[in-house]
């Protein structure tokens, strides 16, 4: 059925009922009326309706808004109408249903293991010989990195002291990047059994190649499902500019998956992975690598795997409900729509697991003319990542705590560092939560809970705070040093008393240090600072009383 005529289906669903809005003005024609989209409407008994605060109670009912002018507020393939109505692909995650929160996917590939041999034959057969032909192969497990390529470039301190955990990366890309080096090998020769290099054991000499067999699997950490998933990898040898692209591959019809959902492994994790062996459709070109290459690998130079892009498809309703996956609809077409109408947020678990999430933003230029909808950081939290809560300085998802100044990594781009700095400056912000979100920030929440790690950053804080109020007590000559000394360290109690529930024991030891050397002799406590120097080295961090 045509597009024009499912619209008008979606309008008959719209209950115009509230005197106070012009129904006639619907200027993106989505079925839903301007004042509604900016002033918040909600879904009730299967219409849209006007949101009132008397009659909606949050919890109960969602409000939403969206952009007046566009009736795909995030770019995405679904209309703000048919997103709040349910009349997307049911793949599609729960939060990506709300008009702002972009419904699309992202594929990465991992890889767990490679295997290498003197004879394609082998390989392409995942390792097993083939008739009597002679072959050596080498079954490397590898010790492996997915994360996006934000992590893999180097970051630096962003240097703003509001925010101690704040990194920058200049190549935040948002491609997938599987890092793997060789940890332990087997073999079918006894060359390698006996301490022989790879190559020996292979039989390959200088002018001779191996191949290599990467068994991978596929990963959707986006909101939305995708078909007929064909990646394009590229198989690179070392790191950064040193690096060298071994080939370039797109999925052929054998590495193609029917169907990804958000959040799930193809295969699936109980199967064995997928055998990345040739660059042709017909098995006949096989991966190789030289006599360095091979060498390289078994001394741990990493082997990288980038998914540079992804090509694939997304699935549609007729007004009759009747599903539509065809070769026009690719996502590969409507990213760049997604793109410049989001910000990217992106959560990074400590066991690896990885979240991405694309949010309704404003433009930076005349940001205050605009109607797409304003959200600050912690807004954009709460709605991309489904029962995510933000409390002060503090995001809780899935009983997992993402702490400001605690047990995070935040790392940006340059161009999101400059908006955050910006805004710091015109609008005095304290809270990273409260920046108002623009299009292209790209903000990673990476959680880390290294204790040394946390025990700096707190520190840094802490410091902070409390040269602030020693300056304070000597500019004003309010308190003798001594009176300063028990206010810093009633301070730190504080601190302990209120926080002692998410303060790790590494924190609480060196905090009850600090408090012994503030309140001890100043000659007393030097020594006792001196002989835990070692143990806690943070300890000379607050040496501020001298």
């Amino acid at each position: 059925m045509e597009k024009n005529t499912e619209i008008k289906n979606i309008k008959q669903q719209s209950s115009c009922l509230d005197n106070d809005c012009d129904h006639a003005l619907d200027s993106d024609d989505d079925g839903i009326p301007d004042c509604w989209e900016i002033n918040g409407y909600t879904v009730e008994k299967g219409l849209i309706v006007p949101w009132d605060d008397k009659k909606h109670k949050p919890g109960k009912f969602i409000k939403y808004k969206s952009d007046p002018y566009n009736s795909h507020t995030t770019g995405d393939p679904y209309s703000d109408a048919e997103k709040v109505l349910g009349k997307i692909d049911q793949g599609v995650l729960p939060e990506a249903h709300h008009p702002l929160v972009a419904a699309y996917p992202k594929i990465g590939v991992m890889m767990n293991k490679m295997i290498l041999s003197n004879n394609f034959n082998v390989t392409n057969e995942e390792g097993r010989s083939v008739g009597q032909q002679k072959s050596n192969t080498i079954s490397v497990s590898t010790s492996s990195s997915n994360t996006e390529a934000t992590t893999v470039g180097a970051s630096v301190s962003a240097e703003i002291s509001l925010f101690p955990s704040l990194s920058v990366s200049a190549n935040i890309s948002h491609e997938w990047s599987s890092t793997v080096s060789s940890e332990h090998s087997s073999s079918n020769t006894s060359s390698e059994e006996q301490g022989q290099t790879w190559t020996h054991s292979l039989g390959i000499n200088t002018s001779e190649v191996a191949y290599l067999n990467g068994n991978v699997k596929y990963l959707n950490v986006g909101t939305a499902p995708i078909y007929e998933v064909r990646p394009t990898l590229n198989f690179v040898l070392g790191i950064g500019e040193l690096s060298n692209t071994i080939a370039t591959i797109i999925a052929k019809s054998n590495t193609t998956a029917n169907v990804i959902l958000p959040g799930a492994i193809f295969p699936d994790k109980v199967q064995n992975s997928i055998a990345w062996n040739t660059i042709d459709d017909f098995n006949s070109q096989p991966i190789k690598l030289n006599y360095e290459q091979v060498e390289a690998l078994q001394t741990g130079v990493p082997l990288q795997i980038q998914t540079i892009q992804t090509s694939g498809l997304y699935k549609t309703y007729t007004a009759d409900m009747l599903p539509m996956v065809n070769e026009y609809q690719k996502w590969e077409h409507i990213m760049v729509d997604i793109y410049n109408r989001t910000a990217c947020l992106t959560l990074i678990f400590e066991n690896g697991d990885i979240q991405e999430r694309r949010v309704s933003a404003r433009k930076e230029d005349n940001y205050d003319d605009q109607l797409q909808p304003e959200l600050t950081l912690g807004e954009a939290f709460q709605i991309a990542f489904n029962n995510a809560k933000v409390n002060d300085d503090v995001l809780t998802y899935n009983n997992t705590k993402f702490i400001l100044q605690g047990n995070i990594d935040i790392i940006l781009d340059e161009r999101t560092l400059a908006l955050l700095k910006k805004q710091i400056k015109k609008y005095d912000l304290k809270n990273i939560f409260n920046i108002r979100l623009i299009q292209g920030m790209k903000i990673i929440f990476k959680e880390n809970n290294d204790k040394d790690t946390m025990v700096n950053r707190f520190f840094t804080e802490i410091r902070s705070i409390i040269e602030q109020k020693v300056r304070f007590f000597s500019l004003t000559n309010f308190l003798r040093k001594d009176k300063r000394i028990v206010a810093v360290s009633n301070y730190i109690k504080k601190i302990i008393k209120e926080n002692s529930s998410d303060i790790p024991e590494h924190f609480l030891d060196e905090l009850k240090i600090n408090i012994q050397y503030v309140n001890s002799d100043f000659k007393v406590g030097l020594q006792y600072r001196d002989k835990h120097s070692e143990t806690f080295p943070l300890i000379n961090e607050l040496d501020l009383f001298g």
